[in-house]
């Protein structure tokens, strides 16, 4: 899912997690919420900022489940996942980037959700990461990223993955198609927007587009509102095997 061009001063979101099986060498399978600075600079100028859970044997040597964080100011030429470089500032020692995921959802049964609220400080311009509807985690410091000195102005949500050519691409999400529904299919939910007051709102569907790179295996789907339009969900992923 992707946001039309505005401003955006961060974004709330619970995502399912799963447990997928065991990625092979050199693959990677994430969930994220990611926030874009200025898109009309150069590429690389390019200013973006991502948390969410991954599966990837590229950055971990397991394929265990992980909270994670990104940062990118110059269109990965700078910038790094978690700590590998200098720049997310974790403000506490209970849990963060590169921590396991603890709890997941079950196909068909209990589904187990993500909270993550990214939002900008009006004060400091520092944007920070809150987990759970409870844990301050830290902040991307403002000077990490010069054309979000303000506000964002794209916001997207979804899942990516990566894989060698010759090797069958990995699940997403929950490893099933979006179509299957409920219970089944990983979803974002409670999707919502921030404004320059600190408060929360959900964009009309019409200015959110979606977008699939490979159709035959990973797709969105059930994008809609509940509680009474208070809030937004959506469906993605797939079984992955492109090659």
């Amino acid at each position: 899912m992707q946001s039309v061009r505005g401003q955006y001063y961060g974004v709330y979101a619970k995502m399912a997690t799963y447990k997928l099986p065991d990625l092979q060498a050199h693959q990677s399978s994430a969930s994220y919420i990611i926030l874009y600075g200025d898109q009309n600079v150069p590429t690389n100028e390019l200013n973006a900022i991502a948390v969410g859970w991954q599966i990837s044997t590229i950055v971990y040597d397991s394929s265990y489940p992980r909270f994670f964080t990104f940062w990118t100011s110059e269109n990965n030429n700078t910038g790094c996942v978690n700590f590998e470089c200098p720049g997310f500032v974790s403000t506490t020692n209970i849990y963060g980037p590169g921590s396991f995921i603890p709890q997941f959802s079950t196909y068909g049964g209990e589904q187990k959700y993500l909270a993550i609220l990214i939002a900008r400080d009006s004060n400091t311009g520092n944007w920070w990461v809150t987990y759970n509807d409870e844990l301050p985690l830290g902040y991307f410091p403002k000077e990490l990223l010069p054309k979000m000195d303000d506000n964002a102005n794209m916001v997207q949500m979804g899942g990516q993955v990566f894989s060698h050519l010759n090797v069958p691409s990995p699940p997403m999400g929950s490893g099933h198609p979006s179509n299957e529904g409920p219970n089944k299919a990983a979803y974002f939910i409670q999707v919502q927007f921030v404004d320059q007051s600190n408060n929360l709102f959900v964009l009309n569907p019409i200015f959110l587009d979606y977008h699939v790179d490979i159709e035959d295996y990973y797709n969105v789907a059930d994008d809609h509102y509940v509680d009474d339009k208070d809030k937004y969900v959506f469906a993605y992923g797939g079984a992955g095997g492109f090659k």
